[in-house]
């Protein structure tokens, strides 16, 4: 690293606060610093502080409520680059401008927008993200290193996008007529209906892991529910339950199935709580649909 050595005891520079959070993490400076090195392998030409890399590397670790699992799933590289393009690294802007300023385009190429617009919306970006306003931080520091670098600018250029067309008054281009049906009845907020499409493989692959963690017998359960279409009266028959016994079963189940979910979500996106829940509400309105997909493929 191109930048002077670090020693052991750096932790010591870092806020009360983010270490007794990082209590949780055991061995905390040697992760760190394999995650670091695992990073500056990958991009070799960056070249950041090495002991203030390491702090931020802590920081944003300190900010999960469990850090030792954070440290696990951490994209590295991408927090490692999200570091190096906050702190002015030339390599790194340069690298953000070649392979991420891309993906961003992409991303909005649904919303149909002019050339101008477009150029535009690059340049808000590249501005929001990289440049720091007077008392304050460029974005792309804000990035935990939850999911990747591209989809933390992506939903951001999607917002971004839409705040352009709202300012000029551009009206916004028809969603995709092939969307399911739990599609078309979702929220209205374009941004919501944007990141819902988008991560349509992490929204699926999330539920049916959390689908897959139920036990046999929560399977059935479910089964009886929602493929047979028996009552919370003819359930508690069947397994000798008071009926109010066998609703709240049914509730935890459904709440398991939710909260899984949202949780692996959570790890996977650089999503906001707020956005994280209205992507909850629509999983909400698909449930039963989707129940009855997963029970149908298992048999």
């Amino acid at each position: 690293m191109g930048d002077r050595a670090h020693s052991k005891g750096w932790l010591q520079d870092a806020p009360v606060a983010v270490r007794k959070a990082l209590v949780e993490l055991p061995d905390a400076e040697t992760v760190i610093d394999a995650l670091v090195g695992q990073a500056q392998a990958a991009r070799p030409a960056f070249a950041p502080d090495a002991r203030a890399v390491r702090l931020h590397f802590a920081a944003r670790l300190a900010e999960s409520p469990a850090p030792a699992k954070q440290a696990q799933a951490l994209q590295a590289e991408d927090l490692y680059w999200a570091y190096c393009c906050g702190t002015g690294d030339r390599a790194a802007i340069a690298a953000f401008t070649r392979e991420l300023l891309p993906r961003a385009r992409a991303s909005v190429a649904h919303l149909r927008m002019t050339n101008d617009l477009v150029e535009e919306l690059q340049s808000l970006l590249t501005e929001r993200f990289l440049i720091a306003p007077r008392g304050s931080e460029p974005k792309v520091l804000q990035y935990s290193g939850r999911g990747t670098l591209a989809s933390f600018l992506c939903v951001a250029a999607v917002r971004q996008a839409l705040d352009l067309l709202r300012q000029r008054k551009v009206p916004l281009a028809p969603l995709d007529d092939r969307r399911d049906v739990a599609e078309q009845v979702a929220e209205t907020d374009p941004a919501m209906a944007v990141l819902r499409r988008r991560h349509r493989p992490q929204f699926k692959r999330a539920f049916e892991e959390s689908f897959a963690a139920l036990s046999p017998e929560e399977r059935n359960l479910l089964r009886l529910s929602e493929v047979e279409g028996l009552g919370i009266d003819a359930l508690a028959t069947m397994f000798g339950a008071h009926r109010a016994t066998m609703a709240r079963r049914l509730v935890k189940i459904r709440s398991q199935i939710l909260s899984g979910a949202r949780e692996r979500l959570g790890e996977w996106l650089e999503l906001s709580s707020p956005e994280l829940d209205s992507l909850l509400r629509e999983l909400r309105r698909d449930f039963s649909l989707s129940v009855n997909r997963l029970l149908q493929k298992a048999t």
